[in-house]
């Protein structure tokens, strides 16, 4: 028999939807420096911090004191080289901030011009490391880079962004475990799932293979975002790899008619209609079967063979077939009459005529197909006896002897 590639094209439309999916933001930051100059010493600051958290102990809503602290813990911060070792002083720069809420003020605006542009500073430069190409080069760097992404989160535990792209580092990277927990950390910031965060968070889910919980994911994102041609193409790669092929077509039969340009969605549809008529064929084709397959069972048989058949023939005229094309779709209505040949035995009279009828239908929309792969490829013998074999199914026996002579089958 000949062999659909039915895992490739599967593969190649679940890479289709998530191409773009880690594409780096290229978002510029202003990058800031110490204005101290060399004379700043941390250790005369770390002395002079102490002495500021002695008086704000005594006096813990003097705001004047509250800033200077800010100040200094920002100082030491930009003059502390390793960003691994900032992230205790932008931690209590955030709760500087965040005590200054709980009492029902504002935050100082120099207190929130200083978290932004310590915020900028150390995302900016993690994009910066982020952006070399270099798989070696991220290696290297990696720790860093996590941690610049880290400082930022520290510093707004709100910013998306931030977790987006420490999720990215640790992606690239290989630890899939971590990114994972990074973007839902990042979920649990609202009650409504985000749907930025939620797509990549389910993608990651299916990637470490829990389909069980991409598919619940994809499925709440869908809800919310019924129109979404990413989320519900990413469902319906979850639903593929779940063996729910039924729920896989609906979903693509709806892509399909939404994007009627986007050929990789009719392609996907096809691999899954083919792969459930197979089941279905081979379910009824069983040794033990005893019953006639019923009537019904057949039209419904038909009715995917008919549609598959209208995908191919409307991609056939809407751009020209590859070779693998060409394959798939020759290895469709070929495998197809087969399937169609097994279950004659069970069928009843009238739908014996009709399972004829359509198996020598597909024979002869198989022909040209491989016709023209062993005209392309005239060294390819697998082309060669495929094409053999039909002529011998059609009765063309002086086709197949001649095929047979030339190329000494």
């Amino acid at each position: 028999m000949i062999y659909l590639k039915t895992r490739k094209a599967l593969l190649m439309f679940i890479w289709t939807a998530f191409g773009v999916f880690f594409t780096l933001s290229c978002s510029q930051f202003n990058q800031t420096s110490s204005d101290n100059g060399s004379e700043f010493s941390i250790e005369s600051s770390l002395e002079k911090l102490e002495q500021i958290n002695s008086q704000l102990s005594d006096e813990p809503n003097n705001r004047d004191l509250q800033l200077e602290k800010a100040e200094l813990l920002y100082a030491i911060s930009v003059a502390t080289s390793s960003p691994a070792q900032r992230k205790p002083y932008y931690q209590n720069l955030r709760d500087l901030a965040e005590s200054q809420k709980q009492t029902g003020q504002e935050v100082q605006p120099e207190l929130k011009n200083i978290l932004t542009k310590a915020w900028s500073s150390e995302q900016g430069d993690g994009i910066r490391l982020l952006q070399q190409d270099r798989s070696e080069y991220l290696d290297q760097q990696f720790e860093t880079i996590a941690a610049h992404f880290e400082n930022a989160i520290a510093i707004n535990p709100d910013s998306l962004v931030a977790y987006n792209l420490l999720a990215n580092t640790f992606y690239r990277h290989g630890d899939l475990n971590d990114a994972i927990t990074t973007l839902e950390t990042a979920s649990e910031k609202s009650s409504d799932v985000n749907p930025d965060i939620g797509e990549k968070l389910a993608y990651l889910y299916l990637e470490s293979g829990n389909i069980e919980k991409s598919i619940q994911l994809y499925s709440d994102l869908k809800q919310q975002n019924p129109q979404s041609p990413h989320i519900r193409h990413g469902l319906a790669n979850a639903y593929i790899l779940n063996q729910q092929h039924e729920e896989a077509v609906e979903i693509l039969r709806s892509l399909s008619d939404d994007y009627p340009t986007r050929f990789e969605y009719q392609e996907a549809l096809a691999t899954e209609l083919y792969f459930l008529m197979g089941k279905k064929a081979e379910s009824a084709s069983q040794p033990n079967q005893e019953e006639q397959i019923s009537a019904s069972d057949i039209e419904t048989l038909i009715e995917i063979v008919n549609e598959v058949d209208d995908i191919f023939e409307t991609l056939k005229g809407s751009l020209p077939f590859t070779e693998e094309q060409l394959v798939r779709s020759g290895a469709f209505y070929y495998n197809t009459s087969v399937k169609l040949s097994n279950i004659k035995s069970i069928a009843g009279q009238n739908s014996q005529n009709v399972l004829e009828n359509m198996q020598v239908e597909m024979l002869e929309k198989a022909l040209p197909l491989w016709e023209k792969l062993t005209e392309n490829h005239p060294g390819n013998i697998d082309y060669i006896r495929n094409l053999h074999d039909i002529y011998v199914k059609l009765g063309r026996d002086e086709d197949a002897e001649n095929l047979q002579r030339s190329f000494n089958l």
